[in-house]
Protein backbone atom coordinates (compact mmCIF):
# COMPACT_ATOMS: atom_id res chain seq x y z
CA UNK A 1 0.00 0.00 0.00
CA UNK A 2 2.76 2.49 0.54
CA UNK A 3 4.41 1.53 -2.66
CA UNK A 4 1.52 2.33 -4.03
CA UNK A 5 1.17 6.02 -2.51
CA UNK A 6 4.32 6.73 -3.19
CA UNK A 7 4.17 6.04 -7.04
CA UNK A 8 0.39 8.56 -6.84
CA UNK A 9 0.40 12.35 -7.71
CA UNK A 10 -2.85 12.96 -6.33
CA UNK A 11 -3.23 15.35 -3.65
CA UNK A 12 -4.12 13.79 0.37
CA UNK A 13 -3.12 10.22 -1.52
CA UNK A 14 0.64 10.65 -2.02
CA UNK A 15 2.73 9.08 0.40
CA UNK A 16 6.08 11.15 -0.30
CA UNK A 17 8.87 10.14 1.57
CA UNK A 18 11.99 12.85 2.96
CA UNK A 19 15.59 11.83 1.77
CA UNK A 20 18.45 13.85 2.22
CA UNK A 21 20.66 15.10 0.13
CA UNK A 22 24.36 17.44 -0.03
CA UNK A 23 23.33 21.37 -0.16
CA UNK A 24 26.06 23.10 -1.70
CA UNK A 25 24.82 26.46 -1.51
CA UNK A 26 25.60 26.37 2.29
CA UNK A 27 29.18 24.49 1.91
CA UNK A 28 31.15 26.06 4.51
CA UNK A 29 34.12 28.67 3.51
CA UNK A 30 36.37 27.58 6.08
CA UNK A 31 35.93 23.57 4.67
CA UNK A 32 34.38 20.94 6.74
CA UNK A 33 31.70 18.70 5.57
CA UNK A 34 28.91 19.98 3.36
CA UNK A 35 25.26 20.38 5.91
CA UNK A 36 22.59 17.96 4.62
CA UNK A 37 18.51 19.63 3.04
CA UNK A 38 15.79 17.16 2.92
CA UNK A 39 14.01 16.80 -0.24
CA UNK A 40 10.87 15.10 -0.92
CA UNK A 41 10.45 12.09 -3.03
CA UNK A 42 7.39 11.46 -5.05
CA UNK A 43 5.67 10.17 -8.40
CA UNK A 44 7.75 10.70 -11.64
CA UNK A 45 5.01 11.15 -13.50
CA UNK A 46 4.60 14.57 -12.11
CA UNK A 47 7.40 15.55 -14.47
CA UNK A 48 7.09 12.30 -17.42
CA UNK A 49 5.14 9.29 -17.39
CA UNK A 50 6.41 8.67 -20.77
CA UNK A 51 10.45 8.69 -20.29
CA UNK A 52 10.86 6.01 -23.20
CA UNK A 53 14.31 7.76 -24.00
CA UNK A 54 15.53 6.32 -20.50
CA UNK A 55 15.80 2.54 -22.20
CA UNK A 56 16.56 3.47 -25.97
CA UNK A 57 20.21 3.24 -27.63
CA UNK A 58 20.63 5.32 -31.38
CA UNK A 59 20.10 2.11 -33.26
CA UNK A 60 18.65 -0.87 -31.14
CA UNK A 61 19.42 -4.40 -31.14
CA UNK A 62 16.11 -5.14 -29.54
CA UNK A 63 12.98 -4.14 -29.45
CA UNK A 64 11.47 -2.03 -26.35
CA UNK A 65 7.51 -1.54 -25.97
CA UNK A 66 5.28 1.20 -24.40
CA UNK A 67 1.58 1.49 -23.03
CA UNK A 68 -0.18 4.48 -23.47
CA UNK A 69 -3.37 4.42 -21.70
CA UNK A 70 -5.93 7.20 -23.32
CA UNK A 71 -7.89 8.69 -20.68
CA UNK A 72 -11.70 9.18 -21.46
CA UNK A 73 -11.49 12.39 -22.14
CA UNK A 74 -8.65 12.82 -24.65
CA UNK A 75 -8.43 11.38 -28.22
CA UNK A 76 -5.87 8.67 -29.10
CA UNK A 77 -3.22 9.53 -32.20
CA UNK A 78 -4.92 8.02 -35.74
CA UNK A 79 -4.37 9.02 -39.43
CA UNK A 80 -7.74 8.47 -40.69
CA UNK A 81 -6.58 9.25 -43.95
CA UNK A 82 -3.30 6.20 -44.23
CA UNK A 83 -5.36 3.92 -41.55
CA UNK A 84 -7.88 2.15 -44.36
CA UNK A 85 -4.82 1.39 -46.35
CA UNK A 86 -2.82 -0.51 -43.26
CA UNK A 87 -6.09 -2.26 -42.22
CA UNK A 88 -6.37 -3.74 -45.83
CA UNK A 89 -9.93 -2.60 -45.17
CA UNK A 90 -11.23 0.81 -46.63
CA UNK A 91 -14.58 0.57 -44.30
CA UNK A 92 -12.65 -0.16 -41.43
CA UNK A 93 -9.78 2.50 -39.65
CA UNK A 94 -8.48 3.20 -35.94
CA UNK A 95 -10.61 6.81 -36.52
CA UNK A 96 -13.88 4.85 -36.77
CA UNK A 97 -12.78 3.03 -33.54
CA UNK A 98 -14.15 4.31 -30.13
CA UNK A 99 -10.56 4.72 -28.80
CA UNK A 100 -10.28 7.66 -31.60
CA UNK A 101 -13.68 9.02 -29.84
CA UNK A 102 -13.31 11.06 -26.77
CA UNK A 103 -16.22 10.98 -24.98
CA UNK A 104 -18.30 8.71 -26.48
CA UNK A 105 -21.32 7.35 -25.10
CA UNK A 106 -19.96 3.54 -25.99
CA UNK A 107 -17.06 4.22 -23.80
CA UNK A 108 -18.80 4.88 -20.26
CA UNK A 109 -19.25 2.50 -17.69
CA UNK A 110 -22.61 1.74 -18.83
CA UNK A 111 -21.63 0.19 -21.67
CA UNK A 112 -18.69 -2.42 -20.41
CA UNK A 113 -19.83 -6.36 -20.62
CA UNK A 114 -21.63 -7.67 -17.63
CA UNK A 115 -19.58 -11.13 -18.78
CA UNK A 116 -15.95 -10.93 -19.56
CA UNK A 117 -14.59 -13.50 -22.11
CA UNK A 118 -11.85 -15.89 -20.75
CA UNK A 119 -8.81 -16.38 -23.28
CA UNK A 120 -7.09 -14.34 -25.43
CA UNK A 121 -9.24 -11.50 -27.77
CA UNK A 122 -9.79 -13.38 -31.36
CA UNK A 123 -10.18 -10.99 -34.20
CA UNK A 124 -13.23 -9.71 -34.67
CA UNK A 125 -13.91 -9.18 -30.54
CA UNK A 126 -15.49 -6.33 -29.76
CA UNK A 127 -12.15 -5.07 -27.29
CA UNK A 128 -10.25 -4.47 -30.11
CA UNK A 129 -12.36 -1.17 -30.05
CA UNK A 130 -10.48 0.39 -27.10
CA UNK A 131 -6.84 -0.94 -28.38
CA UNK A 132 -4.52 0.57 -30.85
CA UNK A 133 -0.89 0.35 -32.54
CA UNK A 134 0.48 2.70 -34.73
CA UNK A 135 1.58 0.56 -38.01
CA UNK A 136 4.79 0.84 -39.23
CA UNK A 137 5.41 4.79 -40.51
CA UNK A 138 2.03 6.10 -40.54
CA UNK A 139 2.61 10.03 -39.05
CA UNK A 140 0.07 10.53 -36.24
CA UNK A 141 -1.45 13.42 -35.48
CA UNK A 142 -0.13 15.13 -31.57
CA UNK A 143 -2.88 13.39 -29.07
CA UNK A 144 -5.06 16.20 -27.50
CA UNK A 145 -7.75 16.22 -24.30
CA UNK A 146 -10.94 17.50 -25.93
CA UNK A 147 -12.57 19.19 -22.65
CA UNK A 148 -15.02 20.90 -24.84
CA UNK A 149 -16.57 17.82 -26.04
CA UNK A 150 -20.45 17.36 -25.13
CA UNK A 151 -20.77 17.41 -21.10
CA UNK A 152 -17.31 18.38 -20.81
CA UNK A 153 -16.94 22.08 -21.32
CA UNK A 154 -17.05 24.62 -18.09
CA UNK A 155 -13.89 26.32 -16.14
CA UNK A 156 -13.30 23.34 -14.18
CA UNK A 157 -12.48 21.25 -17.27
CA UNK A 158 -10.61 24.04 -19.52
CA UNK A 159 -8.14 24.43 -16.08
CA UNK A 160 -7.25 21.11 -15.34
CA UNK A 161 -6.58 20.78 -19.04
CA UNK A 162 -4.29 23.46 -18.66
CA UNK A 163 -2.53 21.19 -15.95
CA UNK A 164 -2.77 18.35 -18.06
CA UNK A 165 -1.09 19.76 -20.68
CA UNK A 166 2.09 21.52 -18.94
CA UNK A 167 2.68 18.07 -17.94
CA UNK A 168 2.05 15.99 -21.13
CA UNK A 169 2.84 17.71 -23.38
CA UNK A 170 6.50 16.41 -23.80
CA UNK A 171 5.19 13.03 -23.31
CA UNK A 172 2.67 13.56 -26.62
CA UNK A 173 5.46 14.63 -28.54
CA UNK A 174 7.36 11.93 -27.80
CA UNK A 175 4.33 9.26 -28.60
CA UNK A 176 4.34 10.43 -32.53
CA UNK A 177 7.84 10.68 -32.62
CA UNK A 178 9.50 8.21 -35.19
CA UNK A 179 10.89 5.27 -33.96
CA UNK A 180 8.68 5.49 -30.91
CA UNK A 181 5.16 5.70 -32.48
CA UNK A 182 5.17 2.32 -34.13
CA UNK A 183 5.80 0.68 -30.56
CA UNK A 184 3.16 2.21 -29.18
CA UNK A 185 0.13 0.40 -27.69
CA UNK A 186 -3.01 2.87 -27.10
CA UNK A 187 -5.71 1.61 -24.83
CA UNK A 188 -8.49 3.24 -24.07
CA UNK A 189 -9.72 3.83 -20.71
CA UNK A 190 -13.63 4.33 -19.70
CA UNK A 191 -14.92 7.34 -17.75
CA UNK A 192 -15.00 5.48 -14.51
CA UNK A 193 -11.39 3.88 -14.91
CA UNK A 194 -7.84 5.59 -14.15
CA UNK A 195 -7.01 8.82 -12.20
CA UNK A 196 -8.99 8.88 -8.87
CA UNK A 197 -10.86 5.35 -9.59
CA UNK A 198 -8.91 3.72 -6.56
CA UNK A 199 -11.21 0.89 -6.07
CA UNK A 200 -12.53 -0.72 -9.09
CA UNK A 201 -14.81 -3.66 -9.27
CA UNK A 202 -13.21 -6.99 -10.43
CA UNK A 203 -15.79 -6.76 -13.51
CA UNK A 204 -13.60 -3.68 -14.40
CA UNK A 205 -10.31 -4.83 -13.55
CA UNK A 206 -10.94 -7.99 -15.72
CA UNK A 207 -12.10 -5.74 -19.05
CA UNK A 208 -8.74 -4.00 -18.22
CA UNK A 209 -7.16 -6.98 -18.39
CA UNK A 210 -8.41 -8.21 -21.28
CA UNK A 211 -7.17 -4.98 -22.92
CA UNK A 212 -3.84 -5.45 -21.86
CA UNK A 213 -3.97 -9.35 -22.99
CA UNK A 214 -5.03 -7.50 -26.67
CA UNK A 215 -2.26 -5.11 -26.11
CA UNK A 216 0.63 -7.66 -25.54
CA UNK A 217 -1.08 -10.06 -28.55
CA UNK A 218 -0.62 -6.82 -31.02
CA UNK A 219 3.48 -6.41 -30.12
CA UNK A 220 4.02 -10.05 -30.16
CA UNK A 221 2.21 -10.22 -33.77
CA UNK A 222 4.54 -6.86 -35.08
CA UNK A 223 7.94 -7.53 -33.63
CA UNK A 224 7.98 -11.83 -32.77
CA UNK A 225 9.97 -13.60 -35.85
CA UNK A 226 7.79 -16.43 -35.52
CA UNK A 227 4.42 -14.93 -35.20
CA UNK A 228 1.82 -15.75 -38.57
CA UNK A 229 -1.33 -14.08 -37.72
CA UNK A 230 -2.61 -10.36 -36.99
CA UNK A 231 -4.74 -11.10 -33.79
CA UNK A 232 -6.84 -8.27 -34.46
CA UNK A 233 -7.62 -8.91 -38.83
CA UNK A 234 -7.07 -12.79 -38.63
CA UNK A 235 -4.93 -11.04 -41.65
CA UNK A 236 -1.03 -12.66 -41.73
CA UNK A 237 1.69 -10.72 -40.16
CA UNK A 238 3.48 -8.06 -40.85
CA UNK A 239 7.12 -7.90 -38.85
CA UNK A 240 8.28 -4.72 -38.40
CA UNK A 241 11.62 -4.58 -36.30
CA UNK A 242 13.87 -4.49 -39.42
CA UNK A 243 11.79 -1.27 -40.19
CA UNK A 244 11.86 -0.04 -36.82
CA UNK A 245 15.87 -0.41 -36.84
CA UNK A 246 15.72 1.32 -40.19
CA UNK A 247 13.87 3.95 -39.17
CA UNK A 248 16.26 4.77 -36.13
CA UNK A 249 19.31 4.87 -37.94
CA UNK A 250 17.79 7.41 -40.85
CA UNK A 251 16.68 9.33 -37.64
CA UNK A 252 19.67 9.54 -35.82
CA UNK A 253 21.81 10.05 -38.71
CA UNK A 254 19.82 12.79 -40.00
CA UNK A 255 19.90 14.30 -36.77
CA UNK A 256 23.52 14.04 -36.79
CA UNK A 257 23.86 16.07 -40.13
CA UNK A 258 21.75 18.50 -38.81
CA UNK A 259 24.22 18.63 -35.37
CA UNK A 260 27.33 18.55 -37.32
CA UNK A 261 26.24 21.73 -39.35
CA UNK A 262 25.51 23.41 -36.79
CA UNK A 263 28.48 22.81 -34.85
CA UNK A 264 30.71 24.07 -37.80
CA UNK A 265 28.55 27.34 -38.22
CA UNK A 266 28.70 28.12 -34.58
CA UNK A 267 32.20 27.28 -33.65
CA UNK A 268 33.39 29.92 -36.80
CA UNK A 269 30.45 32.17 -35.33
CA UNK A 270 31.82 31.75 -31.47
CA UNK A 271 35.31 32.62 -32.39
CA UNK A 272 34.71 35.48 -34.49
CA UNK A 273 32.33 37.15 -32.03
CA UNK A 274 35.01 36.54 -29.35
CA UNK A 275 38.05 38.54 -31.49
CA UNK A 276 35.17 41.22 -31.98
CA UNK A 277 35.48 41.33 -28.06
CA UNK A 278 39.13 40.82 -28.11
CA UNK A 279 38.59 37.21 -25.66
CA UNK A 280 40.68 34.24 -25.96
CA UNK A 281 39.53 31.70 -29.18
CA UNK A 282 38.40 28.03 -28.57
CA UNK A 283 42.04 27.21 -29.66
CA UNK A 284 43.41 29.55 -27.18
CA UNK A 285 41.37 27.99 -24.40
CA UNK A 286 42.95 24.32 -25.67
CA UNK A 287 46.21 25.37 -25.34
CA UNK A 288 46.17 26.49 -21.63
CA UNK A 289 47.09 30.36 -22.79
CA UNK A 290 43.42 32.23 -22.14
CA UNK A 291 43.96 35.45 -20.10
CA UNK A 292 40.72 34.31 -18.66
CA UNK A 293 39.89 32.39 -15.99
CA UNK A 294 38.10 29.63 -18.05
CA UNK A 295 38.18 26.84 -15.12
CA UNK A 296 37.61 22.83 -16.38
CA UNK A 297 41.26 22.21 -17.12
CA UNK A 298 42.58 19.28 -19.70
CA UNK A 299 45.35 17.21 -19.22
CA UNK A 300 48.24 18.44 -20.95
CA UNK A 301 48.53 14.77 -22.78
CA UNK A 302 44.82 15.65 -23.94
CA UNK A 303 45.80 19.24 -25.51
CA UNK A 304 46.32 17.33 -29.34
CA UNK A 305 43.41 14.99 -28.74
CA UNK A 306 40.72 18.16 -28.27
CA UNK A 307 42.82 20.19 -31.35
CA UNK A 308 42.20 17.02 -33.69
CA UNK A 309 39.17 15.87 -32.71
CA UNK A 310 37.14 19.41 -33.72
CA UNK A 311 39.05 19.58 -36.88
CA UNK A 312 38.42 15.67 -37.85
CA UNK A 313 34.87 17.10 -36.98
CA UNK A 314 34.20 20.03 -38.75
CA UNK A 315 36.48 18.62 -41.87
CA UNK A 316 33.63 15.67 -42.06
CA UNK A 317 30.61 18.02 -41.94
CA UNK A 318 32.38 20.31 -44.68
CA UNK A 319 32.52 17.43 -46.58
CA UNK A 320 28.91 16.11 -46.37
CA UNK A 321 28.24 19.34 -46.90
CA UNK A 322 29.88 19.85 -50.50
CA UNK A 323 28.18 16.61 -51.46
CA UNK A 324 25.22 17.85 -50.70
CA UNK A 325 25.76 20.97 -52.30
CA UNK A 326 26.52 19.63 -55.58
CA UNK A 327 23.71 16.73 -55.42
CA UNK A 328 20.80 17.29 -53.10
CA UNK A 329 20.10 14.23 -53.16
CA UNK A 330 23.38 13.21 -51.38
CA UNK A 331 22.41 14.01 -47.64
CA UNK A 332 20.65 11.99 -44.76
CA UNK A 333 17.37 14.28 -44.78
CA UNK A 334 16.75 15.87 -47.78
CA UNK A 335 14.90 19.48 -46.94
CA UNK A 336 11.37 19.24 -48.19
CA UNK A 337 10.80 22.29 -51.11
CA UNK A 338 7.43 24.24 -51.12
CA UNK A 339 4.43 22.09 -49.53
CA UNK A 340 4.77 18.59 -50.50
CA UNK A 341 6.39 17.09 -47.42
CA UNK A 342 6.54 14.03 -48.99
CA UNK A 343 9.96 14.04 -50.76
CA UNK A 344 12.42 11.13 -51.72
CA UNK A 345 15.51 11.37 -49.04
CA UNK A 346 13.38 12.89 -46.54
CA UNK A 347 14.49 11.50 -42.91
CA UNK A 348 10.96 10.41 -41.07
CA UNK A 349 9.29 12.93 -40.20
CA UNK A 350 8.73 15.15 -37.41
CA UNK A 351 12.19 15.70 -37.89
CA UNK A 352 14.39 15.03 -34.67
CA UNK A 353 17.18 16.85 -33.33
CA UNK A 354 19.73 16.60 -30.89
CA UNK A 355 19.28 18.93 -27.31
CA UNK A 356 21.98 19.45 -24.94
CA UNK A 357 20.09 18.68 -21.58
CA UNK A 358 21.39 17.70 -17.90
CA UNK A 359 21.83 14.29 -16.64
CA UNK A 360 18.72 13.38 -14.12
CA UNK A 361 21.33 11.29 -12.03
CA UNK A 362 24.43 10.58 -10.72
CA UNK A 363 25.25 7.37 -12.19
CA UNK A 364 28.70 7.44 -13.62
CA UNK A 365 27.66 4.55 -15.44
CA UNK A 366 24.90 7.03 -17.35
CA UNK A 367 27.72 9.93 -17.63
CA UNK A 368 30.03 8.22 -20.07
CA UNK A 369 29.37 6.22 -22.17
CA UNK A 370 30.99 2.65 -22.57
CA UNK A 371 33.94 2.38 -25.03
CA UNK A 372 33.11 0.91 -28.35
CA UNK A 373 34.95 -2.96 -28.22
CA UNK A 374 38.10 -2.20 -30.98
CA UNK A 375 37.15 -5.51 -33.28
CA UNK A 376 34.08 -2.80 -34.54
CA UNK A 377 36.35 -0.96 -36.75
CA UNK A 378 37.34 -4.37 -38.96
CA UNK A 379 33.79 -4.44 -39.77
CA UNK A 380 30.76 -2.15 -40.92
CA UNK A 381 28.02 -4.19 -39.35
CA UNK A 382 29.15 -7.30 -37.72
CA UNK A 383 29.05 -6.32 -33.58
CA UNK A 384 28.48 -8.04 -30.94
CA UNK A 385 25.04 -9.00 -29.24
CA UNK A 386 25.44 -6.09 -26.71
CA UNK A 387 26.29 -3.21 -28.90
CA UNK A 388 23.28 -1.72 -29.34
CA UNK A 389 22.19 -1.29 -26.18
CA UNK A 390 18.41 -1.32 -24.94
Amino acid sequence: MFGARLSLSFPFLLAAVPLMTPDFTRRPKGGGPVPLRRVWFSDGGLTSNFPVHFFDSPIPSRPTFCLSLVDFDAETSVDAADAAVEFEDPRRTDADKLIGQARAPERTAANRPTAVPSGDPKPGDPIWELVSMGRGNRITPVPFTAFDKAGGAGLVSFVLTLVNTARFWSDNQMLIAPGVRDRVVNIALRDDEGGLNLNMPPNTIDELDRRGRAAGLLIAARFDPEAREDPETGNASKQVFANHRWVRFRTFMAAFEDLSRRFVRSRRGSDAAARDREESSLETMIEGSAPEDIGYPIPSAARAFYREVPEDLERLALEMAEKTRADPDIAFDRAPQGVDKRVRGASPRPKMRFWLRPLTNNDPQAAIAELPDPSMRTGSGSTNENAGGA
